[in-house]
């Protein structure tokens, strides 16, 4: 039987939290798209800009390390039943060229 939204929510405790866009540039040093945070479980960073993205769980991330998200929809998805605590380290990013947004929604657990 699949549950309803509302009754996984109420399963595991957590809440859902739409950070919403985060503004990134191609300067040196990147920009902190994420925060520490003990208590994410999981999150999702969507590029929907005209060029590619870079990102990374430390900062002064460059065009040349990182994980590359594509241009109009590369994402990186991660939680912690999947990728362990590294899902609640910073994230930082950058672009290629220019400037523009990242889409990032994370969710929180309410008893962690």
């Amino acid at each position: 039987m699949v549950d309803t939204w509302a009754e996984l929510k109420a399963k595991r405790g957590s809440k859902f939290g739409v950070k919403g866009n985060v503004a990134v540039t191609n300067a040196a040093g990147g920009n902190r798209i994420l925060v520490a945070n003990p208590r994410r479980i999981s999150f999702i960073v969507v590029n929907n800009e005209a060029n590619a993205a870079h990102v990374q769980h430390a900062p002064n991330p460059t065009t040349a390390l990182g994980k590359r998200l594509d241009a109009a929809g590369g994402f990186l998805s991660m939680s912690l039943e999947e990728d362990g605590t590294i899902v609640q380290d910073e994230l930082w990013g950058i672009l290629e060229t220019a400037a523009g947004n990242l889409h990032v929604e994370e969710v929180e657990g309410a008893g962690l």
